[in-house]
This record gives structure tokens, sequence and C-alpha cells, in this order.
């Protein structure tokens, strides 16, 4: 983990639904949402809650999301103390990083420029990357994907039964 975005994510997400008349208590989400995309938690939300919004109040709901996540990660540090340091020594080393996130780019984006390390992944995969968020494995599996890619010697992933 390079970040911990969770609480910035839920304060932005609830204020919007906050917005909608809608309060959804931290314990909850911390219960039943936690690690949700924004497409997959706004959809839960509105599903759970009885909002009644369709495919264009989703989508404008997490414009808004969007927003106020991006002044809020401006505003508050969420890079982990020392993870900069233990990238730079991992790439020194040659270890090879990338970053296998249920969050959008931008989000991404936004908070590795609060670290001098963001040209230490060689790929970066977002939830724009995939159909299915976490926990499904197709994230981790593009990820190494784009990491193998026109290499001589690929990362095998472990035997998974």
């Amino acid at each position: 983990m390079i970040c911990d975005s969770e609480a910035l994510h839920y304060k932005a997400l609830n204020a919007v639904f906050n917005r909608y008349g809608v309060d959804v208590p931290k314990e909850v989400h911390w219960e039943k949402y936690l690690g949700y995309n924004d497409l997959d938690n706004i959809q839960a939300v509105n599903q759970d809650y009885g909002m009644g919004l369709d495919s264009a109040g989703i989508l404008r709901l997490m414009d808004e999301k969007k927003s106020i996540f991006e002044e809020l990660a401006r505003n508050e540090s969420i890079i982990i103390a020392g993870v900069d340091a233990f990238v730079r020594r991992l790439t020194k080393a040659g270890i090879r990083c990338a970053i296998c996130s249920g969050a959008l780019r931008s989000d991404i984006d936004l908070m590795l420029a609060g670290g001098n390390f963001a040209d230490a992944f060689e790929v970066i995969v977002s939830a724009e990357d995939v159909r299915h968020g976490k926990p499904d494995p197709e994230g981790y599996r593009l990820t190494l994907d784009k990491l193998n890619k026109n290499r001589k010697n690929p990362i095998k992933p472990p035997n998974v039964s």
C-alpha cells in the first residue's frame, strides 16, 4: 500500500450522498463497501438506500465525488511515511514495481504527485482498465500481463487452486 486514501474516498462519497439525502455511516462503509470502485460503490448505495438514480445520475455522482476527492487529496497528505524511500530502494535493487488499484487513474496520479517516486512504476492499472474491480483477479492478471509484455524472463504467478 502506497497511501491510505480510504478515509478520503469515504469523506468524498458521503459528501455526495449527503447532497441526495443519504448518509452512509463510517462503520457501514467499512463493513460493506470498503474496496469497491466508485461505480460499484455508488451503484450499491443507490440500491441499498433506495436513491432511485438512473445511469446518468450515477455518472453525475461519480463526477461530483471525483471533484470532492481531488480537493481533499490536494489538501491532505495521504502517502504513508517511508513509502517513497522504500520504493526507491526496490527500484535501485532492480525490483520492478507496478500499481494495481481500484481507484481512477486521475486519483492515482493525484496521489502519486504527493511523493517523489511516480516514475518508479512500470505499470499502473486502474479502475478504468478492468471490467471487474477487486477482489476479482482481473486487475492483478492485467498488471502481470503488462509487466511481462516483451520480457525474456516473465514473472510467473503462483499456482492457484
